[in-house]
């Protein structure tokens, strides 16, 4: 419930340019949210720089330098915790733009500074597959 609460933050056709993904609508972001959840316990952020800027009367923009602590779920894998650390640390710069008029987000853009990226035409068909299924067989 909080996630689809996070969602509605966002345009129907939102776009986010992740390292991993490349998706356009909140609809499949959700489907993505939703699998990463399996797999991560929590991610918690520990924010560097914030920058917001005003882009024109009716858009504005935040970066945003931080490092995102990801959280694995130990529990679905014998002695998991000998092996996988804690947290893993992705530092990383996040720009955020949103509408003025309706406080809407049209655009997330990640970059991680210690993981390289993917493609963006690999990141865009793993999307694709994924997300697809994941809204045909039950609507995430």
């Amino acid at each position: 419930e909080q996630l689809s609460k996070t969602f509605e933050r966002f345009k129907f056709n939102c776009i986010f340019d992740l390292p991993l993904f490349f998706c356009r609508g909140a609809d499949r972001m959700r489907v993505l949210s939703n699998l990463l959840s399996l797999a991560f316990d929590k991610v918690a952020t520990e924010p560097k720089l914030v920058s917001v800027q005003m882009l024109d009367n009716k858009m504005g923009r935040i970066d945003l330098e931080a490092t995102l602590h990801f959280y694995p779920r130990a529990r679905w894998l014998p002695f998991a915790s000998l092996v996988i650390p804690e947290s893993l640390p992705l530092h990383g710069t996040w720009t955020i733009v949103a509408t003025g008029d309706d406080d809407k987000i049209i655009n997330v853009t990640e970059t991680w500074h210690n993981v390289p990226g993917i493609p963006r035409l690999l990141r865009s068909l793993l999307t694709t597959a994924i997300t697809s299924a994941g809204l045909a067989v039950n609507g995430w």
